[in-house]
Parts: structure tokens; C-alpha cells; sequence
């Protein structure tokens, strides 16, 4: 791979996160046949005068069945909370200062289990992103079965297509750029402040506290939500909707939170209040809800293992669409109309103006460890994880029988006792969306609630 450096959005912020991707085999491998893959996709994506992995592989036997080290995969399909971290500490390994301070750009750990196999990938977010975890997998599958992986193409720098750099530098501010501006503070003071600042709520009074959960939403809860869009001529992905269930989740348990408080003189009376009221309590600040939009086809090159997205806040929803449909409707609608005006061209080339001087001063949320909601949304639903097939000595071919992904803050974050609060990723599974992500225990209960759909 060409050393071409890092552009300003892998330095953006992906800066001090990375991402994990973690695939349950129900198969036995053979360990060094795992390893010498490991050591032949290490020389083709990260050329390395070492001839050794030297930190990046990791492996280990533990005396468990599949069954006894995850019961929860004997009924997925019932299963509705899953604790994401029971998977991580499988798959842990102690970490060195150094390997800490400068984490390898990808990592591989493997558990072998007496009747099961975990693989585990770890990349520095800067390196890639989610098409380039899935692209390292696919690649790892390829060698484990002897086959011949294509060769990288250089990592080409951050330039938008010719067409796209026709308005001029003193446009207006797009909303889109304006609400990017107003999200984001740059500085290592800003960063500090928000780690002080999740310190405070997680591990003091203040709360909520956050936990690491996974869960599905089944696919008939999206197939009656598009059945009741398709009635109401609402068009939208069912991305969107999966979207403006997370958001409903999470916006409304929040104003239930704060009405809460307001009338903790008069227990027990309480009630959740109407959607609506967020165009009145929102404005500028938390809670926000974001999402991450792609911008590749909008570059003058292919961003192959770079980071061509960008995060788009949501503006707030008008009460009128909010009168007019369901709330979880009105917010799919609302995400939609957002996605369509953040794709244009000038809102783009304005939000990347922003990220000129990331080199120097890192950039993160202004609201970074506050106690009220600050979801992003990431989709790895483009991805066919569940269709990875990994060839075991015997020539069989075993794909996924279980998928976990994670975003997580950098090891030296991680140190400090810092996470990564309210970042969501999604994913498909076979019979629905799977999400995982660090909420509240309240928004966790909501979020798998489905009793209005049965």
C-alpha cells in the first residue's frame, strides 16, 4: 500500500476511534494455518520490514463449548438484549503499555473453543472505515483458502470531483454545514473537558449510566412500519426507519427523563410527553441525534482504506410534520429529507472546509460526556458479513453462525477510562437489523419493546 498520508477526514472524527468486528464460527481451525493467513494479509495491506506479526496476531484455547462460553446463541431469535461485553472479554488479550500508546493499525485475535471459533479484527479507525474492515475480512477468507487477494491500489488523496468545486468559497452557510459547525469544537481542551465530563455522569450521581448492549429489530417491525408509510405515500428507506426508531427511542425516553425531574414532587403521575415537545425543548445542543452519510462518490478518486464520510446532524423536527404522522413516520420522513439535503454538492465542500485544520487541532462533539442523548448512527448494513466463508482444514466452508461490531475510543482513551457514549452501529442479520451500541439501560428496554407490532 502506497504511504500516501492520512487525509483531513481520516484525521477528523475517526482520530481516536477504532472499529471491531468480531465473527462466532461454529467450527474448529487450525490455529497455525489462521495465523500464516494472518501473516500474508498483514504483507499485502500493511507492508512491514518485520517478518514477524509482532502485536498484531494473538490467539489462545479456553476449555468451553460454544454453548457454555455464549449461551445466549442457542435462541437468538428470542433473545432480546444481548450484553455485548460477554463477547469482548472472550476475545480480549492483555495489552501492553506499548501496544496502547501506538495500537497496531489492525489487530487479529482468535479463541479457539472445543467445538467453535472466534475471530476478532480490530482496526484504527484513521486507517479505514467500515468497507475496509469488511474488505480486510474478505481478504483473510481469501487467503485462508488459498486463493490470491487483488493487489491495493495507492491511497489517493481527499479531492472532491472537478464539478464539485464550482460554487464559490463565500456561498452561504448550508444548514447542513451550519448545524456541522455548531455539533463539532476543535482543540484538546474541548477533548479533556468531555472526558472530565463522562467521567463525571458515568461514574458519579449525575447519570444516566451507559451500557454495552446488542439487539435485533425484527424485520416484521421495519415491514409494518414501510406497510404504514407506503399507506401514508412517505417515502423512505427502511434504513430510515430503522433510523427514526432509534431516534424515537432515545428522544422520547429523554423527555420522559426530564419530565420526570420537573415533577419529582408529584411521584407517580408522570407521563411520557408527546413528541412535539422536542420542537419546543430542543434548539441548539443536546440531544442530538447524527448519522453518517458517505461521500465517495462525490470524490475525484476511489477512497479505498480512507474515510470518506461525514457526520450529519439532524435538524430539529417541525411540529406540523409531527401532527400530520406518527412520530417514528414524521422522524423516517424528517431523516430522509436530511440524507437528500446533505448530499448536494455545496453542503458537503462547506462541512469539509471544517476539517482544514484537524492536523493540528483535533475535532470531536462540542457535547461529548453529557447526560443527555447524543446519538450517531453508523450502518454496516451495505455489508454481507454474514456471507464471509472461512475454510477450514478440512475444505469445509463455515460462514458466520454469529457477527458483533463496536466502535470503541483508542487504547490510550480506553486507559483513561473513557468510551465511546451513544455511538450505534447497525448491521443485517437473517432475520432482521441488528444494533449495537453504549445507551442507557432505560433506551436498551425501549429500544427491543415491540408489543405495539404483536
Amino acid at each position: 500500500m502506497s504511504s500516501t498520508p492520512l487525509h483531513n477526514l481520516d484525521l477528523g472524527a475517526a482520530r481516536f476511534i477504532e472499529l471491531q468486528l468480531s465473527l462466532v464460527l461454529h467450527q474448529v481451525f487450525d490455529i497455525p494455518a489462521l495465523k500464516s493467513a494472518a501473516l500474508a494479509l498483514r504483507t499485502e495491506f500493511i507492508p512491514s520490514p518485520d517478518p514477524e506479526l509482532q502485536g498484531m496476531w494473538k490467539s489462545k484455547t479456553l476449555d468451553k463449548t460454544l454453548k457454555e462460553a455464549l449461551p445466549y446463541l442457542q435462541d437468538i431469535s428470542t433473545t432480546h438484549l444481548i450484553d455485548s461485553t460477554v463477547l469482548n472479554h472472550l476475545v480480549s488479550f492483555e495489552e501492553s503499555w506499548k501496544d496502547q500508546f501506538f495500537p497496531r493499525a489492525l489487530i487479529i485475535h482468535v479463541v479457539s473453543l472445543i467445538d467453535a471459533c472466534l475471530i476478532h479484527f480490530t482496526v484504527q479507525h484513521p486507517f479505514c472505515d467500515a468497507n475496509g474492515v469488511y474488505r480486510i475480512a474478505n481478504a483473510y477468507c481469501a487467503l485462508l483458502d488459498s486463493k490470491t487477494i487483488p493487489p491495493l491500489g495507492p491511497r489517493s488523496p481527499l479531492e472532491l470531483r472537478e464539478e464539485t468545486g464550482t460554487n464559490s468559497i463565500s456561498s452561504p452557510l448550508e444548514p447542513a454545514s451550519e448545524r456541522h459547525k455548531a455539533f463539532f469544537a476543535h482543540g484538546w481542551s474541548s477533548l479533556l473537558t468531555g472526558g472530565w465530563r463522562q467521567h463525571k455522569n458515568q461514574w458519579g450521581s449525575h447519570g444516566p449510566k451507559r451500557v454495552e448492549k446488542t439487539t435485533m429489530i425484527p424485520d416484521f417491525v421495519i415491514d409494518r412500519l414501510a406497510k404504514d408509510a407506503e399507506g401514508e405515500a412517505i417515502r423512505v428507506t427502511r434504513h430510515d426507519l430503522l433510523m427514526a426508531w432509534i431516534h424515537n427511542v432515545c428522544i422520547c425516553q429523554h423527555l420522559f427523563h426530564m419530565k420526570l425531574l420537573a415533577d419529582h414532587h408529584n411521584y407517580g403521575q408522570a407521563t411520557m410527553p408527546d413528541i412535539s415537545q422536542l420542537t419546543k425543548n430542543q434548539g441548539s445542543g443536546p440531544p442530538n441525534f447524527s448519522f453518517i452519510m458517505n461521500i465517495a462518490r462525490l470524490l475525484e478518486n476511489d477512497p479505498e482504506f480512507h474515510n470518506p464520510w461525514l457526520v450529519i446532524t439532524l435538524p430539529d423536527l417541525e411540529a406540523s410534520s409531527l401532527s400530520e404522522h406518527s412520530a417514528i413516520l414524521a422522524a423516517a420522513n424528517h431523516i430522509r429529507a436530511a440524507i437528500v439535503d446533505a448530499r448536494r454538492l455545496e453542503p458537503v465542500r462547506q462541512i469539509l472546509q471544517q476539517h482544514e485544520h484537524v492536523r493540528d487541532t483535533p475535532m470531536g462533539p462540542r457535547d461529548w460526556g453529557c447526560r443527555e442523548p447524543n446519538v450517531a448512527v453508523s450502518s454496516w448494513t451495505n455489508l454481507a458479513l454474514y456471507d464471509l466463508e472461512f475454510a477450514s482444514g478440512e475444505g469445509r466452508r463455515n460462514k458466520p453462525v454469529f457477527v458483533q461490531v463496536g466502535v470503541k475510543v483508542c487504547p490510550m482513551l480506553k486507559l483513561s477510562g473513557l468510551f465511546f457514549a451513544d455511538g450505534i452501529l447497525t448491521w443485517r442479520g437473517k432475520d432482521g437489523f441488528w444494533i449495537q451500541g453504549c445507551l442507557d439501560e432505560v433506551s436498551w428496554a425501549k429500544m427491543c419493546d415491540f408489543e405495539m407490532f404483536q
